[in-house]
């Protein structure tokens, strides 16, 4: 995922003293923007955006083909949620204890209304990895276009709270979600 930032520049800065990595920029593109790649304490990447002219409308997250959640597997969600706390200062919504599989921490700009998650993966999950998803307006029927298109479906899907999610892989195996 991209955050868009007031200024790549010093965001990058900053996200070098609080302990992640820049990975890429700060590159300007003209009459587009400036963006940047960083990583996260636990080497998750993250684009930073700043966009030339006034930002662009959003699309609508109830919309299809928009992203609906974005989501952060983690070791340390605590120390992650600091991180992007300082940086970007968002906000702890809600943290919900999932049993074995631990806490899952919702994040959000400020607000009730949350757009993200945190986790702590398990020891055998690779390192720190951003996961977004993309509302669609049928499950099964998307996931009938992903396999066709020659990606893969890794897990689901599963019913959770307002329908169901599953999680994909394009032909190169770049993970995404379907919500």
């Amino acid at each position: 995922p991209s955050v868009c930032v007031y200024d790549v520049d010093a965001c990058t800065r900053q996200a070098a003293l609080l302990g992640g990595r820049v990975s890429y920029g700060p590159k300007e593109i003209p009459a587009v923007g400036t963006w940047a790649v960083i990583t996260d304490p636990d080497g998750a990447p993250i684009g930073l955006y700043e966009p030339e002219g006034p930002e662009s409308p959003q699309s609508s997250v109830d919309g299809n083909g928009s992203f609906s959640w974005h989501e952060l597997g983690t070791s340390d969600y605590k120390n992650e949620f600091a991180f992007y706390n300082k940086l970007f200062h968002w906000q702890l919504v809600h943290e919900a204890d999932m049993g074995q599989q631990g806490v899952y921490a919702m994040f959000g700009p400020g607000g009730p209304e949350p757009f993200g998650g945190m986790y702590n993966k398990t020891s055998s999950m690779p390192g720190g990895a951003w996961l977004s998803y993309v509302r669609v307006p049928d499950a099964a029927a998307s996931l009938s276009a992903v396999r066709s298109a020659g990606g893969a479906v890794t897990s689901g899907p599963h019913d959770v709270p307002g329908g169901q999610v599953a999680i994909c892989a394009d032909p190169q195996g770049i993970p995404f979600a379907i919500h």
